[in-house]
């Protein structure tokens, strides 16, 4: 097939992360992948690391001169490289695709892996339930959220949760020995970590004030790692939540680390704190491959990964999410039992959440898709 990806995504988040791990799989797998990214941004620098020259067209902006000049520029696109697939990962160019796709027969795919909810309004839902030929949530409550909102019919929307490396993603012996050696933990004491970019919704600041609750009032050995780099809170604005609250030699900030499989073998406790956002959960399926139990919050994907009786259901207060966090961590760092079951559930799930898994299911789609488009196209002939 030649495909197209659309990743007019400025930082690497969740949602590039998605679609250049689908290009890299489609690319290995001997399909022809183009790449359209914005210029100079980290998803443009990860494009170009995996080895695609990225292809640059402002989508994103509100000038019609540019508008035009982008859709000139895409039209001209389309008739030289004459894709099979086009896939829209962000929905700003979705119209200018959506237009397109009345004049060439390439089949429009919209990838939904953003949290937000989508606006229900007559023009989302033309370009939803008519303009796109196939559509694909990154989780079972985007996928129920769109059927609804836009009135297409249950089992319309693929949910395709994405793919982990697990040839890469292993739990290491002598990582978790090397880590454990570089924050002085010692044998019975509990390693807690939290994976994930330091944001107000990764929850970060109610788990170190839960930690430093349960430190207060329970005779319990544990430490806590927060692996993870500035983004919506600088790091600095963190270690000074940890110094209010004396905790300089039980919690620790990482940083921006390479070695992200020490850090997740190191730990006998992963945490998923988050108070929203995880549409694709990449640090919660790193954490399962590496089989460390997780322990998470019942936010976006997480009850497509683990069952919900698992996660940890969030109230409505902070001062009730403190609390909750709190006795989560006390019940599984003394409960085996309940460590054990995370292993459990979380081995069942992995076979479907493997790379190649994510390449066959979401190749079925594109299949349908263009099948669907080809056949609309003999109608109208």
């Amino acid at each position: 097939m030649k495909i197209l990806h659309v990743i007019n995504v400025r930082w690497f988040n969740a949602t590039a992360w998605y679609a250049l791990t689908l290009a890299k799989l489609q690319k290995q797998h001997g399909h022809d992948v183009r790449i359209i990214t914005i210029k100079g941004t980290d998803t443009d620098t990860k494009a170009k690391a995996l080895g695609f020259t990225p292809l640059y067209i402002n989508l994103t902006t509100s000038n019609p001169i540019t508008l035009i000049r982008s859709f000139y520029q895409l039209r001209s696109l389309i008739a030289s490289f004459k894709p099979d697939i086009i896939n829209c990962h962000r929905g700003e160019a979705f119209i200018l695709f959506s237009w397109l796709s009345l004049f060439y027969p390439f089949a429009l795919i919209r990838t939904r892996g953003d949290q937000r909810v989508p606006k229900k309004n007559w023009v989302n839902t033309l370009l939803h339930k008519y303009c796109a030929d196939a559509i694909i949530s990154t989780n079972t409550k985007m996928t129920t959220i769109l059927e609804s909102s836009f009135g297409l019919e249950q089992g319309s929307v693929y949910t395709i949760l994405g793919g982990v490396d697990v040839h890469t993603f292993v739990f290491s012996h002598e990582g978790r020995e090397r880590i454990r050696t570089l924050y002085n933990i010692q044998e019975d004491e509990c390693l807690l970590g939290v994976l994930g970019r330091l944001d107000w919704v990764k929850g970060q600041k109610e788990i170190i004030k839960s930690v430093a609750n349960i430190i207060q009032k329970e005779n319990i050995k544990i430490k806590l790692l927060l692996i993870g780099f500035s983004a919506g809170i600088e790091q600095e604005e963190v270690e000074r939540w940890i110094r209010e609250h004396a905790m300089e030699e039980i919690i620790y900030v990482t940083g921006k680390c390479d070695n992200v499989v020490d850090y997740i073998s190191s730990l006998d406790i992963a945490i998923l704190s988050s108070l929203g956002s995880e549409t694709i959960a990449r640090a919660a399926l790193e954490i399962m491959s590496c089989n460390i139990p997780l322990l998470a919050t019942n936010v976006g994907v997480m009850p497509d990964l683990i069952p919900e009786e698992l996660l940890m259901k969030l109230p409505d207060t902070k001062e009730d999410i403190i609390a909750l966090f709190a006795s989560a961590i006390i019940e599984h760092v003394h409960n085996k039992e309940r460590r054990e079951a995370l292993i459990t559930a979380q081995q069942k799930s992995m076979p479907q959440l493997t790379e190649e898994y994510f390449y066959e299911v979401t190749q079925s789609a594109y299949t349908n898709a263009r099948k669907k488009k080809m056949n609309a196209r003999k109608i109208c002939e």
